[in-house]
């Protein structure tokens, strides 16, 4: 059974969905959501591009490290949502397949395994000395 859509979907204004095209081409529904208050949906969209472009960690790394949030926090949508972002990063398949157990992993350098050992201290809401300085 598929849950209930809790927020409604709201449509864009036309600026902002030029702008969502020109940046996603499909926004995903967290946006469809967000376009109930015009405002914020138009500074997330800002905001959000600055994070998947703006930034200098490499974004396969980044998806991988949000996919292991969504593992950890059990959010089917965001898993959803990232895996397929994920793929079109260039994340491995054995890299998703492995994601769980990823300590273990011959799939995972020690850049990754780095990231994601902050991934999972930032999420325990614990960040210690030592996994920051890794």
């Amino acid at each position: 059974m598929r849950p209930m859509q809790r927020t409604p979907h709201a449509d864009f204004d036309p600026a902002l969905k030029k702008r969502l095209d020109e940046l996603w081409g499909t926004p995903p529904n967290l946006y469809r959501a967000l376009a109930n208050h015009p405002a914020i949906v138009a500074a997330w969209t800002e905001f959000a591009n600055t994070l998947r472009h703006g930034s200098r960690t490499p974004r396969a790394l980044r998806e991988l490290v949000i996919l292991r949030g969504a593992q950890l926090m059990g959010s089917q949508y965001e898993w959803a949502q990232h895996l397929r972002m994920a793929r079109r990063a260039g994340v491995p398949e054995a890299q998703i397949g492995a994601l769980a157990s990823w300590r273990g992993s011959s799939a995972f350098d020690a850049r990754e395994k780095a990231a994601l050992t902050l991934a999972e201290a930032v999420t325990r809401g614990r960040v210690s000395d030592e996994v920051f300085g890794e």
